[in-house]
């Protein structure tokens, strides 16, 4: 926090370079107007840095409500939840691309280090997020089932 304090005749104006808080009889007269009025401001400032988040979609009514979102698209500031720490995220799902397409790049807002960077068809993009958990689940069907024919 940034805090500064002015002293100023209450009469003319005049900036006076006394200290706030000195008694009336201790007090200067101000040298343009003679006045021992004075004025006392006070001002304090502060820097709150604001974070932005977009997130849009474009959607195509001739498709089923499932596949109806043609580009998902988010950028700004978030939290990464691993860490805790604000990272900067861009990223684009494209499906009405040819072939439909996945971007994603996270960086670091201080540094500008790129943290993690995918760029791939959206075909080929499986295994992240709540597709994992499936992914998971099919190999320990998998595991139990090969158990199981033994």
């Amino acid at each position: 926090m940034v805090e500064s304090a002015n002293v100023s005749c209450a009469k003319c104006g005049t900036e006076l370079l006394e200290l706030p808080g000195l008694p009336a009889e201790e007090r200067v007269p101000c040298p343009k107007c003679g006045s021992t009025n004075w004025r006392y401001s006070k001002t304090l400032s502060e820097t709150i840095p604001v974070k932005t988040f977009l997130d849009g979609q474009k959607k195509s009514p001739g498709y089923p409500s499932r596949r109806r979102v043609r580009v998902h698209l988010q950028v700004g500031d978030q939290i990464e939840h691993e860490t805790g720490r604000w990272v900067f995220k861009h990223r684009r799902i494209d499906k009405d691309a040819s072939p439909a397409w996945y971007f994603e790049r996270i960086t670091d807002p201080v540094s500008g280090e790129a943290l993690h960077e995918c760029s791939e068809p959206l075909r080929k993009h499986t295994g992240h997020g709540s597709a994992k958990l499936v992914a998971e689940r099919k190999e320990q069907g998998q595991e139990l089932q090969k158990k199981e024919d033994r």
